[in-house]
């Protein structure tokens, strides 16, 4: 419990309290002051997501390069990101904010460990790592195994190249 003079607060409550807000603050779009392109490669149209450098920046070191150095980004507050699909950027985004990752992760495992791997973003990945550690079959293990060793997924790689031998 987290005590100020006045009253007790709960602490999980109040981490609640502020993930909302944060959600809501991606939500809402309020004071953003950068925009996140995805898609437009081939048989794809682009999606613009809104955000705020500072959240980005805070979370992300590959961000806080980009806006903290003269870019071309930073200049614009715009992002190109033609090898990312819009909802993996939204639920990057939305782990970013409030360090969820959605329910339906095992069907975007594998396109979030990509962008968790392309942002540095450690922990996603790892989650990411996890969900794709239980769905381990005959079928996926060689893909999975290719996959670990581009992105440099060691926890990945040592179970699937475990799973293989046995």
């Amino acid at each position: 419990m987290i005590t100020t003079s006045e009253t007790k607060v709960d602490q999980p409550f109040e981490a609640k309290i502020i993930i909302d807000n944060m959600a809501a603050l991606l939500e809402n779009c309020k004071l953003t002051d950068v925009t996140l392109v995805s898609g437009g490669g081939v048989n794809t149209s682009t999606t613009e997501h809104k955000a705020h450098k500072a959240m980005l920046a805070a979370q992300s070191p590959v961000f806080a390069a980009m806006f903290e150095h003269d870019t071309k980004e930073r200049a614009e507050s715009r992002v190109e990101i033609v090898d990312l699909e819009g909802p993996v950027i939204q639920e990057m985004l939305r782990f970013i904010y409030t360090g969820k990752v959605p329910f339906f992760l095992d069907s975007m495992a594998v396109e979030l460990l990509v962008a968790a791997d392309k942002y540095a973003l450690d922990q996603l990945k790892s989650l990411c790592e996890h969900s794709l550690i239980s769905t381990l079959n005959t079928d996926n293990v060689v893909e999975v195994l290719m996959l670990a060793d581009q992105h440099c997924a060691k926890q990945l790689r040592a179970k699937a190249i475990e799973f293989f031998k046995s």
